[in-house]
């Protein structure tokens, strides 16, 4: 859950999970003008979260990076488990306009930010689309536009390895807004 003061307003973005069982439940946007009651402002089906495990404040607009891992669904093997995404978050008045900023699903687990919208995020596991024994991947953007911002693999050197037990996979990258 995160919590911001913007535009006069103060607003709490929360991701609600069930951990292990289907449905997703979508993201859910509450504003208070300060002083006064919490009211609700909307719902986000479109960017439903398994289980949104971090978030980071990104930039001085308040843009918020959420890393989302997935639903961890009882009953079945992790390698059946869905995955998440990693989305932003941008409160603009009394509504959250939201940008999915990964291109492939993983058990994205940890984020962090810093600087003019640098985003470093992990993932944990093994996610069968990498191949953690050889690559890290960077999330980062050429310049303005969704399109710009995918997930690239890039080879690790000779000597140089991601694994020990188990994996983690760290994500770099700059996004341009």
């Amino acid at each position: 859950m995160a919590f911001i003061a913007k535009g006069g307003a103060e607003h709490i973005v929360f991701p609600p999970t069930l951990l292990s069982t289907e449905p997703l439940i979508p993201v859910m946007h509450f504003t208070r003008q300060s002083p006064g009651s919490w009211t609700f402002a909307g719902a986000y089906e479109s960017v439903a979260m398994g289980i949104a495990r971090d978030f980071s404040i990104l930039n001085e607009a308040q843009d918020i990076v959420f890393a989302d891992h997935g639903l961890e669904l009882s009953g079945v093997s992790a390698d059946q488990w869905p995955f998440g995404h990693v989305n932003l978050a941008r409160v603009n008045g009394g509504s959250v306009e939201w940008r999915r900023i990964s291109q492939d699903r993983g058990f994205y687990h940890s984020v962090a930010t810093g600087g003019i919208a640098e985003i470093i995020v992990g993932m944990y596991g093994d996610n069968p689309a990498f191949d953690v024994d050889r690559y890290s991947y960077v999330i980062y953007s050429k310049a303005h536009g969704d399109s710009d911002i995918v997930l690239h693999p890039i080879e690790l050197g000779t000597g140089y390895r991601v694994r020990s037990g188990q994996s983690w996979i760290i994500l770099i990258g700059s996004l341009v807004l």
